[in-house]
């Protein structure tokens, strides 16, 4: 058994303030009775000098210490590990990048990385409680610690994937410290290769087995000094081999150019164009890739306001 409030504890110092209350010899007030027969005992106490009498066996008081007690230990809130169960509560952090979106796995890695959180959720002993949190942009709580085994799953099921990047090490750091003393066991789930920070104890389960993806890393659009537009676009080919793909250029819907990029392996290229006026409301990219993620493999840009004449 373990205590996942043990600071309650400092509570059992009211035990021996309830037995000093008892030693405390009570104020005496003078009284007239016909007769002291029946009061010798009360009188012996009145003659004492010292003003702690010595404690006498009292069922009340053997009932008060019991309920002090028992108060006490539901306030340090006991944990008993179920039979078979670690009795550790459970930090499930979810990676919802786009790259996520991958099919490398089947369905999807962020589908398979979510099965198998809905099976560790599943496990959960009675007593035993969970939290989720989802890895974006920026880290979000997605579920408090509970263990209500069905709110951690349906927060499961609700989960999507963005359309932008995970910082699965600051999702970490929130979960170490949502620990708050408690044993905890942090499960991360991710297609990222970035490292843990040293100061968590996490175990980091990768989904993907391959980088075989071309996507547009960035776009923009930007206004000249004359009216004109100029955009520059950069893809990256993630991939171990070299790859050849279409680049299409659109402008409020109209294609204005498509070009063929060569990318080495693991490398970067990127074009740059200049529009003459009337400037777009909307640039859009496209590439032709059949790859592992379709999410990036399509961009927009809004063109940024002219500058103001000096």
């Amino acid at each position: 058994m373990r205590l996942l409030n043990p600071a309650a504890l400092a509570l059992l110092l009211l035990l021996p303030i309830l037995l000093l209350l008892y030693m405390l010899r009570a104020r005496r007030q003078d009284v007239v009775v016909s007769a002291t027969l029946l009061w010798r005992r009360a009188q012996v106490d009145l003659l004492a000098t010292r003003p702690l009498r010595r404690l006498e066996r009292s069922l009340l008081l053997l009932l008060q210490l019991l309920i002090v007690g028992l108060l006490v230990l539901a306030a340090a809130r006991p944990l008993v590990p179920w039979p078979g169960g670690s009795g550790e509560a459970l930090i499930v952090v979810m990676d919802v990048s786009a790259s996520m979106q991958a099919t490398d796995v089947p369905p999807s890695r962020f589908e398979a990385a979510r099965r198998d959180a809905l099976a560790l959720v599943e496990r959960l002993r009675p007593g035993e409680e969970g939290m989720i949190i989802a890895a974006g942009r920026a880290p979000e709580v997605a579920a408090v610690f509970t263990g209500d085994r069905r709110a951690l799953a349906r927060t499961l099921r609700a989960l999507t994937v963005t359309d932008g990047e995970a910082r699965v090490a600051d999702a970490l750091a929130l979960a170490a410290a949502h620990r708050r003393g408690r044993a905890a066991r942090i499960v991360a789930f991710t297609d990222g290769t970035e490292p843990v920070p040293p100061s968590v104890v996490a175990e980091v389960r990768r989904f993907g087995r391959s980088g075989d993806n071309v996507g547009i890393v960035a776009m923009r659009a930007a206004p000249g000094l004359r009216g004109e537009t100029h955009v520059v676009i950069r893809v990256h080919n993630a991939g171990g081999a070299p790859r050849q793909v279409p680049l299409t250029v659109l402008a409020d819907g109209r294609p204005v150019t498509t070009q063929r990029l060569a990318l080495p392996a693991g490398e970067t290229r990127g074009i740059a164009l200049t529009l003459p006026p009337p400037a777009p409301a909307r640039m859009q990219a496209v590439i032709e890739a059949a790859d592992l993620l379709a999410a990036d493999n399509i961009a927009y840009a809004a063109a940024e306001r002219a500058p103001l004449p000096a």
